[in-house]
Formats: structure tokens, sequence, C-alpha cells
């Protein structure tokens, strides 16, 4: 899909970028200049890995994400204080941008077909947040 991509990247130049690579050996921020909004249907096994690293980075390096998980992650990336999806992650979600749930897709949307149910995930930049995770 690469040489397709890139057809639409010289066609709108200015709105799309395509960067090819291992996301997890590279810092992904470093190929813009401004802010930008990052959108992927991430491998759901190393999924809750890149989420962390991108709120991990600064909320000043991206604008937002719009990001795909399996529907399981989606509600512990968006669940409220005192349910049982409330833990680690929906603290560092929640924290560093303000979460969402914007679309939820069946899995018989997908060929072959999977177990898992996914869900579409905006995270907006949490104008609060002042200091980097380490």
């Amino acid at each position: 899909m690469i040489p397709t991509l890139r057809k639409l990247e010289r066609l709108n130049q200015q709105n799309v970028k395509v960067i090819w690579g291992d996301i997890l050996e590279f810092n992904i921020m470093q190929h813009f200049l401004q802010p930008p909004t990052i959108i992927g249907n991430l491998p759901y096994n190393i999924s809750t890995k890149i989420l962390t690293n991108l709120l991990s980075s600064s909320p000043q390096a991206w604008n937002q994400l719009i990001l795909m998980f399996q529907m399981e992650v989606a509600e512990r990336i968006t669940a409220k204080p005192n349910s049982k999806k409330f833990g680690r992650l929906s603290v560092l979600a929640q924290y560093c941008s303000v979460p969402s749930i914007k679309i939820k897709i069946s899995n018989k949307v997908f060929f072959p077909t999977p177990k898992v149910k996914s869900a579409v995930v905006v995270f907006n930049k949490r104008l609060t947040y002042k200091n980097k995770i380490n």
C-alpha cells in the first residue's frame, strides 16, 4: 500500500504525510514541524504500548489521536473511576488527554471475522497537562 499512499501524499502535500516504519523503533514526532493529528488502525497486540508511547511523548507533540483498538482496550481507556475496568491505562489516557469512544465496530465487518469487536477512540489534547511523564 505504500506506493498508493505516496500518491495520496503527493496530491495533498500540506495535509498528508505517509511515514513507513516500525512505530516502536523510532520517534514518530520527529517527522512533523507542527503537532499532527495521528490516525491509525493499530496492531492489537502492541496497541497499548504504542498508545503509552504517544501519550508519554508530551501533549504538545500531537494535536489529536484517532486510533482503533480492540473494544475491551477502548473500554479500559475510557473507563470511569471506581468502575471495574478503570486502571493504569485509564489513568494515563485521562491524565494526558480526553479520550472518548466515537465508533463501535462489529467484528462482522472484517474478513476473516475476528473473535473481537473494535472501537475508534479519539484522544483530544488535555490543555491543562503540563508535565512530561517519565
